[in-house]
């Protein structure tokens, strides 16, 4: 470029300018060079390696034979029947320390067992396989850590004395000390399922507490229903943050110095507050749970 054919467009274009279209034009050509490469690749990559008969496990490999099941009936009934018979035995255990170390420690049994006889099952008929393969042995494999931190703390779990705990603070509990606001959470559940747990909510053996339900999902159906069961009922226009957005938008409009929280498919025992309130009764106790059964 001529120096009076610069000189005209830097009289007719700011600087600033000037830099941005040296930029944008840069930016063009880097992507047109990427868009070409790329073209090129496509134009002779060779796909036939991603066929289903070659990423097939069946079609390329057998499991070992002591894996293989002969006869469905007496290879998969039987384990299935021990499984179905162990099960049983397993409720019929006294709730004891060693009962559910017993209970635990067979079921990480067998799960370690599944992860070792899984480790010999990985797919190495093709690269791709191998490698989707082993992300869910390792995924197979976190599934069990997590399992095993969940039994360690139930085998210091001593139903008996918490049971006897909750006892010696049952009469003081009766003269109702506390009040309570009882938070029923909630966004696209069943009317049927809300109802359920108000209800049992409403035959709590405790008198002193308060009921709300929180719809996060702004439902008129929901509205109606509190209303009918004589409950509050307490939505948002959005919401933020999903569940604990729910809950801290209830604590600014309550007031009671205890909370106790339900998803709204839980239907609780009647006896349940009456049974949890004494502990707070203790000053290093800020928050009871309880164990969960389906």
């Amino acid at each position: 470029m001529s120096r009076s054919l610069r000189n005209l467009f830097t009289s007719l274009l700011p600087r600033t300018e000037l830099r941005s279209i040296r930029s944008a034009s840069w930016s063009f050509l880097i992507t047109s060079l990427l868009v070409f490469l790329l073209a090129l690749v496509a134009a002779t990559l060779d796909l036939s390696w991603l066929s289903p008969p070659r990423l097939n496990a069946l079609a390329m490999r057998q499991l070992p034979e002591s894996f293989q099941i002969r006869d469905p009936w007496v290879d998969g009934l039987g384990p299935v029947v021990v499984a179905a018979v162990g099960l049983l035995l397993i409720q019929r255990l006294p709730r004891r320390p060693w009962a559910y170390a017993l209970a635990n420690g067979s079921l990480l049994f067998f799960s370690l067992r599944y992860y070792v006889w899984r480790s010999t099952t990985l797919n190495m008929a093709h690269p791709l396989s191998f490698l989707l393969s082993a992300v869910l042995f390792v995924f197979e494999g976190v599934y069990i850590v997590m399992l095993l931190m969940e039994f360690l703390p139930s085998l210091s779990f001593d139903p008996v004395s918490r049971r006897l705990q909750a006892d010696a603070q049952l009469a003081a509990v009766r003269e109702e000390p506390y009040p309570v606001d009882v938070f029923i959470t909630t966004y696209n559940e069943s009317v049927r399922q809300v109802r359920r747990c108000v209800e049992a909510c409403l035959a709590q053996s405790y008198g002193r507490r308060s009921i709300h339900v929180l719809d996060d999902g702004a439902r008129e159906e929901v509205r109606q229903l509190a209303a009918s069961l004589g409950v509050h009922y307490l939505s948002r226009e959005t919401n933020q943050h999903r569940k604990a957005g729910n809950l801290n938008h209830a604590l600014a409009h309550t007031s009671a110095p205890l909370i106790a929280v339900f998803d709204c498919d839980f239907v609780h025992y009647e006896k349940f507050l009456e049974r949890t309130l004494g502990f707070f009764s203790q000053p290093d106790v800020a928050i009871v749970q309880t164990p969960q059964h389906y």
